[in-house]
């Protein structure tokens, strides 16, 4: 791999380094096992993981009992930036309507795992 570096000229007041490289910005072994867009299920992304964490959740959370998105944050990790608003719309799509059912109730978004599914 050829070494890829940026060159940045100075002006003004400020003082920039010339030749910077950027590969030390670049975590090591980023996204090595995680790519997205494959069908054949060969690897499991952020986004598969995460809603792995929410149905096992959810099967655990009580059989006919509701579940706020405050409550499932409170058990399960995401990668979502603002998880909040994320996993509600997520959880919303119609891509998960097959396992997840979601109600509004009191001005509140709660959602639960429909039983007899498999998912």
């Amino acid at each position: 791999m050829e070494k890829q570096e940026a060159h940045i000229e100075e002006w003004g007041a400020r003082s920039i380094a010339k030749n910077h490289s950027i590969r030390h910005l670049i975590r090591e072994g980023y996204h090595d096992n995680l790519t997205g867009g494959l069908k054949s299920g060969e690897f499991i992304t952020e986004y598969g993981e995460t809603i792995e964490r929410v149905k096992s959740f959810l099967k655990w959370h009580s059989r006919d009992r509701w579940a706020t998105v405050d409550e499932i944050l409170e058990y399960v990790q995401t990668h979502y930036s603002s998880p909040k608003a994320s996993l509600t719309a997520t959880l919303k799509e119609t891509w998960n309507a097959e396992w997840c059912e979601w109600k509004i109730e009191k001005r509140k978004t709660h959602f639960r795992y429909k039983e007899g599914e498999q998912a």
